[in-house]
């Protein structure tokens, strides 16, 4: 099913949560929705969903548009970051809650709740109560009760902000995996660009209702098209046009950045600069660098050096970012 957005607005008093917003989702793609808190992606989510109304601008399923369906109608499955399990029933009931509301016969509501639990792993849980689920366990059972539906377009909710650490990385991976099974227009609500970078195959960057950039993980990390997204899509050492360091550099007129991970230490040649810190992260070390001049600079590489260190560093020129404003 693919998704046609146009020009949609959305505002609550004098806040505008989506400003003539366009854009389109094709059938089968997982498509993320990435920005900071009040960037209007919740808003634009729940209107996909039906539980916000716009104030102007379409949104079409198919080619249709589903402004006057309303929410039970439009064949969407929401996963929420609070799991939403009814806390009476069990796993399996809480799973065959959209079947028996659909009016599913039995023989076939039953096969579906047990396919559905068998793809999430939790199979075995049928009987169990939420209360005695682990948190993992209760995101899985909504993963089941999205796709047991089979929806047209799944719609996921910052489902992974209230996990663990390991627990986002275990459901990270099955919701890549879940998808690759089963090809659902998918559209995920997050700020956590780790997620968008490692399940997406296409990005929106949104800020103040707007869309900042629109495109693969890689062409939004490697080619940022503002300061903005590129700060907010990982790190980035971020410089004015008449910064000192752009004359080392070679870049001329512009704004202008580097990743962290972008600089290398030289042996000969390259800019001078202390060490103020110095994090040790496992397969690369964490320096802050300060230049005569005074600009600080983040890097990340794979040999340590010690506080108070001079160093000599470098960024080739293919891994300089220009921006214009």
């Amino acid at each position: 099913m693919n998704i046609t957005i146009q020009n949609l607005t959305k505002s609550f008093g004098e806040t505008r949560a989506l400003d003539h917003l366009s854009l389109t989702v094709n059938s089968g793609e997982m498509f993320f929705l990435l920005g900071p808190s009040g960037c209007g992606k919740t808003t634009l989510l729940r209107a996909l969903a039906g539980f916000v109304e716009p104030d102007a601008g379409d949104i079409l399923f198919g080619g249709k548009s589903i402004l006057s369906v309303p929410p039970h109608a439009r064949n969407t499955a929401l996963v929420f970051q609070n799991y939403a399990v009814w806390p009476h029933l069990t796993v399996f009931e809480n799973v065959a809650y959209g079947l028996r509301v659909r009016h599913v016969a039995a023989a076939d509501l039953r096969r579906r709740v047990t396919a559905a639990l068998r793809q999430v792993g939790m199979e075995a849980l049928a009987r169990r109560k939420p209360v005695t689920l682990s948190g993992g366990q209760l995101q899985r059972t909504a993963l089941a009760r999205a796709i047991v539906v089979e929806p047209d377009v799944l719609l996921f909710d910052e489902p992974l902000s209230n996990l663990d650490a390991q627990l986002r990385l275990e459901i990270r991976a099955e919701i890549k995996r879940l998808h690759a099974a089963f090809q659902r227009t998918s559209i995920y609500v997050t700020h956590d660009q780790h997620e968008a970078l490692t399940l997406a195959d296409r990005i929106a960057v949104l800020r103040d209702g707007r869309i900042q950039q629109l495109g693969t993980p890689r062409e939004i990390y490697d080619h940022p098209a503002t300061p903005f997204v590129a700060a907010f899509i990982g790190e980035i050492n971020l410089f004015a046009a008449a910064a000192p360091l752009a004359k080392n550099l070679a870049v001329s007129g512009r704004q202008f950045g580097f990743r962290p991970e972008k600089v290398e230490l030289t042996a000969g040649d390259g800019i001078p600069a202390r060490v103020t810190d110095s994090a040790y992260l496992g397969a690369s070390t964490e320096l802050l660098l300060e230049t005569a001049a005074g600009e600080k600079i983040k890097a990340r590489v794979p040999r340590p050096a010690a506080v108070g260190d001079t160093v000599r560093f470098t960024v080739s020129r293919e891994n300089i970012l220009e921006f214009a404003q």
